[in-house]
């Protein structure tokens, strides 16, 4: 496996920002959680969610299977950071503000 710049820079970043942590921030881990954390078959399973009271079938959860315990825990961190990494990268600028405007509120819900 090879890594171009941007991604081996990416780790780097990363890696730095664990070192220089002194506990889990969100900015970190942003807001995932360990849902699930299994071995079955000979392989771990290790499942990240943002949040816990979801059923699993309608979470978004960030998952990753090793036969390590410790690289499937590391391979769903890496997996949900990556998601939040691209997910603020595509977010829009800014929000478009909407103003309040004076007169009548009239409902246009079609009753019938």
């Amino acid at each position: 496996m090879s890594l171009d710049s941007s991604q081996a820079e990416d780790l780097r970043e990363l890696q730095e920002q664990i070192l220089h942590a002194r506990t889990v921030t969100p900015e970190l881990i942003p807001h995932w959680k360990l849902r699930r954390l299994i071995r079955e078959y000979d392989e771990w399973h290790c499942s990240l969610s943002k949040q816990l009271g979801l059923p699993a079938e309608l979470d978004d959860m960030d998952e990753c299977n090793h036969e390590t315990l410790a690289l499937a825990v590391l391979g769903a961190f890496v997996e949900a950071r990556r998601r939040h990494l691209t997910a603020r990268e595509s977010r829009p600028g800014a929000v478009p503000l909407v103003y309040p405007v004076e007169g009548c509120t009239i409902c246009c819900d079609n009753f019938g």
